[in-house]
């Protein structure tokens, strides 16, 4: 052992280091459109992800990204974990946010009892930002 090494970097030098794509959280999905698909998984994004792909191979409209992609024959370009968070109200809340903040740019319209609350919050404190 090195004189000069801590205790805590021998523990964390060996440590996986987790790809982001093998965590839960919000991602998002991009469409040759340039419109985007926000979703939240509590399972590895990159499982989640794989699912949609499998939904437009078999050309199952099972989710709203799948459907637009098959009705309009587009295709997704890329994929990216956007926020990682702890519980489903969490996921819930940030995934509001996000859908929020992409406005007209999303393929994902329906919107839950809690997204609704927190989007009219989150857009009223928007507006109280901007002033």
């Amino acid at each position: 052992m090195k004189p000069n090494m801590k205790l805590h970097n021998i523990f964390n030098e060996h440590k996986r280091v987790i790809e982001k794509e093998e965590t839960d959280g919000i991602y998002e999905i991009v469409c040759s459109c340039q419109k985007s698909y926000i979703g939240q998984t509590k399972r590895k994004i990159k499982t989640r992800v794989k699912e949609h792909q499998r939904y437009i191979a078999k050309q199952t409209d099972s989710s709203e990204l799948s459907q637009h992609v098959i009705e309009e024959g587009h295709h997704i370009v890329g994929y990216k974990k956007v926020k990682t968070v702890r519980t489903q109200k969490e996921r819930d809340i940030w995934e509001a946010a996000f859908i929020i903040k992409r406005g007209d740019k999303l393929i994902k319209k329906r919107s839950g009892n809690l997204r609704e609350q927190w989007g009219k919050l989150l857009r009223r404190e928007r507006v109280i930002r901007n002033q």
